[in-house]
């Protein structure tokens, strides 16, 4: 027999020759005069371990009413395990929905917020005004000045009063608004009509219709919902 072989069969038989271990219960009786049974000797308290007496199997020396005794606890247990999921479930489910809750400036009709836009290892912080009129996110150029944006494609932007004025598609390494980080995301360059805005850009219909949202104008939140990915 070939010494892999031999050390294979060595091992099965050693298997064998162990058999199936048996799970080990611990019962005590705590101050209280309670019964308690427990299946690791280490949450026996130290002055009790005294008087504990091992259990190899739960039929084992076991009385009707200790039995009993163990099966409500085992059953107080999974419950309790049950409810420390629930709470844990829930407490992240409330921690994921403040994180989609990203708090607006609301200025009569206009709805603001803060974004950042990222080329390269730069980062600008700018104010984007919503805006689901506009088929796609606008920057103004002063906001952007500072990031290493390359060329993009030179055309025309219409703008409120059917105006049109020079505009410039360009890409970002990202853009983030609240919750959401939109990689590689194409803008729209213009000029500002006015140097006095209050926003640095517009958050277009491109951005918005991908992630639903409500307003709450009276708390000024934006709600984003968490089941659009």
């Amino acid at each position: 027999m070939k010494p892999f072989s031999l050390l294979l069969a060595l091992l099965i038989c050693s298997v064998l020759m162990a058999g199936p271990a048996l799970a080990v219960i611990y019962k005590y009786v705590d101050d209280n005069g309670r019964l308690v049974f427990v299946d690791d000797e280490t949450k026996i308290p130290a002055k009790h371990r005294k008087q504990t007496e091992p259990i190899k199997e739960r039929n084992d020396n076991m009385t009707a009413d200790e039995l009993k005794v163990y099966q409500e606890q085992q059953s107080e247990e999974r419950s309790e395990r049950l409810l420390r999921r629930r709470a844990q479930r829930e407490a992240a489910l409330q921690e994921q929905r403040r994180e989609y809750q990203t708090p607006v400036m609301i200025r009569g009709n206009r709805v603001m917020l803060s974004a950042e836009v990222v080329v390269r290892n730069k980062v600008a912080h700018v104010i984007l005004l919503l805006d689901t009129g506009a088929s796609q996110t606008v920057l103004h150029r002063p906001s952007v000045e500072k990031l290493p944006i390359k060329e993009g494609d030179k055309g025309q932007a219409k703008i409120a009063g059917g105006y049109t004025i020079p505009a410039e598609k360009v890409q970002v390494r990202y853009l983030e608004v609240g919750p959401f980080r939109e990689k590689s995301a194409e803008v729209v360059l213009l000029d500002p009509v006015s140097t006095d805005l209050p926003y640095d850009g517009l958050l277009g219909n491109d951005f918005l219709r991908k992630h639903p949202h409500r307003i709450d104008y009276e708390k000024e939140v934006i709600y984003w919902s968490m089941t659009n990915e």
